[in-house]
């Protein structure tokens, strides 16, 4: 009889023991996955572009390329040659003025207006 206690006794405490290391297990698992995601969100975050629509005291007003949501940047955090419809993107936590962005929209922003007094000269001609 006591040995049949001593072993409901052991096997109890050895699920105990079991129960307590999968919970820990558990936690550190959630732990790598929140620390994942983190990553992931400051990854998404630091490569993200903005142009710059205006200056309104300290702060510029930046859209976002890609979402079109509109914030506030302290100026502070921006280079110093920074202007109105720059396009600025943050790596590594700093903001640098992305030229080869801002030369891309000049020649979208050129194709499309040539496109436009194209059309207009082809009107023109039916007159």
């Amino acid at each position: 009889m006591q040995y049949i206690k001593m072993y409901t006794y052991v096997k109890e405490v050895i699920n105990i023991k079991l129960d307590i290391t999968n919970n820990i297990n558990d936690i550190f698992n959630i732990k790598n996955i929140l620390n994942s995601i983190t990553k992931l969100i400051k990854n998404k975050i630091s490569n993200t572009s903005y142009s710059i629509d205006r200056f309104e005291g300290n702060y510029a007003v930046c859209e976002n390329l890609k979402t079109k949501e509109i914030i506030n940047i302290p100026i502070l955090e921006l280079p110093k040659d920074i202007k109105e419809s720059d396009i600025i993107t943050k790596k590594d936590n700093v903001f640098y003025i992305d030229k080869e962005k801002i030369n891309l929209r000049k020649e979208k922003i050129n194709e499309l207006t040539k496109d436009i007094f194209e059309a207009k000269d082809d009107y023109s001609k039916l007159e």
